[in-house]
């Protein structure tokens, strides 16, 4: 039996490696596009450009949930399936936005950086005095696998409120949900003490969190992005942040990965960064890694 010659951009956990090395021939250049059948992407970009390359492409499994990567007007003009893995990650990534929730409302930068740095000369200084996490009220933008977990410990864990702006949902459908309807992104960032971003990044969710939105914020809110870097405008958070709009702010994700040092967000004490790690868990990525590649075996079977 030929096997299918398939582009892996980048790694993939040992036992998906195994079983795609099984079933397929892996190709790490273009040095031969048009031998290419699958691609099987991370980060890289899928352009119409690359689709053109590789004629005898039939299909694209993408390593993640999110596929702002791909150009997939491109790859459904040319009959080519795109698969990604929602839910895969959505374990590790919840835990990410729960530390991040506890490690603001305890400054934990702040606590690290300062005692680093040897400025403390005392114990018990107010300024380093957080709050819990126990009973608060949680807002969430998207209602998807990873805001369903992620909703699902504070609500068991810590007790919390929590509730969903989904435009695209009804009260009842985020009600089954286990999530209280908010109308509006600003009544969201009016009435909640953490908001979690967790929507993809598309033409409709680009810069959704703005200055507009701040203008109207809790001052002592949270805000928590685990989801893409582009929703939540970086110009803006800082400018909230620095002006005390919102009390504090943790990321993961930026619009340019890795960011540069130079980026004002990092300067920040009251902003947390972490470099787009949430799924980057060994469980993780081998439940991801896995589903890719299935995803993309049963592709070929079914053309």
């Amino acid at each position: 039996m030929n096997k299918h010659t398939v582009f892996l951009s980048e790694a993939l956990h040992s036992d998906a490696l195994a079983l795609l090395t099984s079933h397929c021939t892996i190709v790490s250049t273009f040095d031969n596009p048009e031998q290419i059948e699958g691609i099987i992407t991370r980060k890289i970009p899928v352009t119409a450009e690359i689709m053109a390359q590789c004629p005898r492409l039939r299909v694209i499994s993408d390593h993640g949930t999110g596929t702002d990567q791909i150009d997939l007007a491109e790859a459904k003009k040319r009959g080519i399936i795109v698969k990604n893995t929602p839910g895969e990650n959505a374990e590790s990534v919840a835990e990410l936005a729960v530390s991040f929730m506890l490690s603001l409302l305890f400054k934990v930068k702040q606590n690290d950086s300062g005692l680093c740095a040897g400025t403390f000369s005392k114990w018990g200084l107010s300024e380093l005095n957080g709050n819990e996490l126990f009973g608060k009220k949680i807002g969430f933008i998207g209602s998807g696998f990873t805001a369903q977990r992620t909703a699902e410990i504070v609500r068991t864990a810590f007790s919390c409120s929590v509730f969903c702006f989904n435009p695209h949902r009804s009260a009842t459908e985020l009600s089954a949900l286990g999530f209280s309807k908010i109308d509006t992104l600003a009544q969201l960032f009016q009435t909640m003490d953490i908001v979690s971003v967790n929507v993809p990044l598309t033409a409709e969710t680009k810069n959704l969190v703005n200055e507009r939105i701040f203008a109207v914020a809790n001052p002592a809110l949270l805000l928590v992005n685990t989801s893409r870097g582009g929703i939540v405008n970086e110009h803006d958070l800082f400018r909230a942040l620095d002006s005390h709009c919102i009390a504090g702010a943790a990321s993961d994700v930026f619009e340019q990965e890795p960011p540069e040092s130079k980026n004002p967000l990092l300067s920040l004490s009251n902003f947390i960064a972490t470099l787009h790690v949430a799924g980057s868990t060994e469980e993780s990525l081998r439940r991801v890694g896995l589903k890719t590649v299935e995803n993309l075996l049963a592709a070929f079977e079914a053309k």
